[in-house]
Parts: structure tokens; sequence; C-alpha cells
């Protein structure tokens, strides 16, 4: 379910999907960056929390067949819908991408909610 607010001044921007070879600029002059190099620098290092959880989501998106053409949103009530229902994506691993003096421990608080907007 999508709100919209009739007391915001700025509406919200809608995210498009990027090819990766767009050019960086520096004011309106093209520089040798490319969105593809930025996505290398960034996102490269799948163990890390942040970016392991977004891939996580990608992956089950993946498996259930969801589209993936568009980007995701970010904030939105739940990471993924399907068939309805609000999917929430928990990711996690024992070995870290840091050093460790033994396997992290893997817990989960899982319980169904409920959101009433």
């Amino acid at each position: 379910m999508k709100l919209t607010y009739a007391f915001m001044k700025y509406p919200k921007i809608e995210a498009q999907p990027l090819q990766g070879d767009e050019p960086l600029t520096s004011g309106t002059t093209p520089t040798a960056a490319t969105i593809q190099d930025y996505w290398r620098w960034a996102y490269s290092d799948l163990i890390d929390n942040a970016s392991r959880g977004v891939f996580a989501e990608w992956l089950v998106a993946q498996a259930l067949g969801l589209p993936t053409s568009t980007p995701r949103a970010v904030w939105d009530n739940f990471d993924l819908t399907y068939r309805g229902k609000g999917i929430e994506v928990k990711s996690c691993a024992y070995h870290q991408a840091w050093a460790q003096k033994e396997m992290s421990k893997i817990a989960y608080n899982v319980r169904a909610i409920r959101l009433i907007l």
C-alpha cells in the first residue's frame, strides 16, 4: 500500500534503473568514471553485513520470480511483497569479514507481526 501525503512539499523521487555505463559528471562535464566503477568499488564485498543483506533480498526475489528490473525500495514497509504478503529478508553468517576468535552465534527473534496502516 502506498501512502500519499498531501502536506509534503516535495514529491518522492522515483529511482530509475541504471545500466552501469552511465558516466559520472563534474557539473555537466563527463568524467572517466562510470556508475559501474562505483558499483564495483562499493558493492563487490558480498561478505560485508550491509551488502550481504541487500544481496539476500535480491536472491529471495530471484527465487520467488519477483521483478528485479527496477531499483529496490529502500524505505518500504517490507523488503519484498509476494502474493500480497510482505516479506522481511534476514541474512546472517557464522564467519564475518573481519578476523574472529570464534564463529558468530546466530539467533533470530522471529514472530508474526501485523502492520496496521
